[in-house]
């Protein structure tokens, strides 16, 4: 692998690639005109929402935090709107409601004009836009998210206000006018409009993966920046091409953890953390969880509020313990399988609910029991599942059943659906047992 080193200097109005694809006839629409304000944290937004018409006609629910002033809202689609000052179900949000008629026949649009403090304060403390930086996500409800937050969407995007010397980094295409505006375009669909811009960043590029920072001697940055790399090519081989092109990950100096969108990945520089530590970092630990990270290029698409969401994490985990084995040796896997099965034990069931799985279950049990299935059916079956379906990027449980069922027979499939919507797993008493005797296979 080779690593282009690019000067951050050349970055501050880069055309950063990161994803392509195209919006399908059930995908929505944003575009989005926003002023921000470095000095104030102060943000301007005129959102113009273009809803599918299956959605819309179903009645269309929105997020939005509820620090914002509303400067205006309309429709031109004949919907009723309604607004909640606040929405009951997610702290320090408001709710609007827009119910549109039974026969609309075109997609509908709803625009929200509203300005306020784009950071967040109280218990919850978020400093989204500093002079040191700018970071855009769905978890600070800066923008109207449809309340399932599972709304795929296009976006179109204009931003100015950010200084000339930030670097941008985002999905799909950004490009900065002589005027200073920031324009991105992303074709292809995703539930979030995710950005990043601070100065300083540099970039590194290697086939398939660019890797922005603004320190790659330290620690952290480096072991994240050769094992993107070395992931990349190791799922690319499992899983085929990357489904949205190369994928950017940006490693912030000060950051709010680590997260993936498609063909999108951030995460923290975690320096006070590392350097208050007693022992040296362990490159296993950041290596799983940039491979984590990047198996969502492939594994994301399943409705973060239902109860197929597993496939979106509990594949990811499992694939980056396997890339852990592969990378360094059994031994350190097992580390992360032991750590995991305490948690797993006390966990709830994956499927059978109306909502998601608990997070042990979702990043402990689930990865856990595809790994007791594989016991069952044998590695090479499970890698022909995995691979088949990953550029399908599955978003219901039966996609994986189906599959199962082909590559290791129908009663393989039936004993995992049952364990998805059971207990704790078959880690204790015969089960344990039978599957250890098939760990060979």
């Amino acid at each position: 692998m080779q690593w282009f080193h690019i000067p951050a200097a050349a970055l501050g109005c880069a055309l950063v690639i990161s994803s392509a694809g195209l919006a399908g006839d059930e995908d929505g629409h944003y575009a989005i005109r926003l002023h921000l304000d470095p000095a104030t944290s102060h943000l301007n937004a005129d959102i113009t929402i273009t809803l599918p018409v299956d959605q819309a006609r179903e009645g269309a629910g929105f997020f939005l935090g509820d620090r914002f002033t509303l400067e205006a809202i309309s429709t031109d689609s004949g919907g009723r709107i309604t607004l909640a000052p606040e929405s009951g179900v997610l702290p320090g949000t408001r709710l609007i409601s827009v119910e549109y008629p039974d026969d609309l026949a075109e997609p509908a649009v709803l625009r929200v004009a509203y300005s306020g403090e784009l950071n967040i304060s109280g218990d919850r403390t978020v400093n989204a836009l500093t002079a040191a930086g700018l970071e855009l996500r769905v978890d600070f409800m800066w923008l109207p998210t449809v309340t399932g937050i599972n709304l795929q969407y296009t976006a179109d995007a204009q931003i100015s206000g950010l200084p000339d010397d930030w670097t941008i980094v985002t999905q799909g295409e950004a490009v900065r006018d002589d005027e200073g505006v920031v324009h991105v375009h992303r074709n292809q669909p995703d539930i979030d409009f995710v950005l990043v811009a601070a100065p300083g960043l540099e970039r590194r590029s290697a086939p398939g993966v660019h890797v922005y920072a603004r320190d790659f001697d330290f620690i952290l940055t480096d072991i994240a920046t050769r094992h993107a790399a070395l992931s990349v090519e190791w799922l690319q081989d499992w899983m085929g091409p990357l489904p949205y092109g190369d994928v950017s990950l940006t490693v912030l100096p000060e950051g709010s953890g680590a997260y993936a969108r498609r063909g999108y990945i951030v995460m923290s520089e975690g320096r006070a953390q590392i350097e208050a530590m007693e022992e040296e970092l362990p490159e296993w630990g950041p290596a799983r969880l940039v491979a984590h990270e990047f198996a969502h290029a492939w594994w994301s698409p399943a409705d973060a509020m239902t109860e197929h969401y597993w496939l979106t994490e509990s594949v990811a985990e499992y694939v980056a313990v396997r890339y852990v084995e592969d990378m360094f040796d059994v031994e350190t896997a097992n580390i992360f399988w032991e750590a995991k099965r305490e948690r797993a034990l006390a966990s709830g069931p994956l499927t059978g609910g109306d909502r998601r799985g608990s997070g042990n279950a979702l990043y402990q049990r689930g990865p856990m029991l595809l790994q007791a299935l594989e016991h069952r059916v044998g590695r090479e079956a499970l890698d022909r599942v995995i691979g088949r379906l990953a550029p399908i990027g599955p978003r219901l449980t039966q996609q994986f059943l189906d599959v199962l069922a082909e590559e290791a027979g129908p009663e393989a499939a039936s004993w995992f659906d049952a364990q998805l919507a059971s207990g704790p797993g078959p880690w204790d008493g015969a089960e344990e047992t039978e599957d250890a005797d098939q760990s060979d296979r």
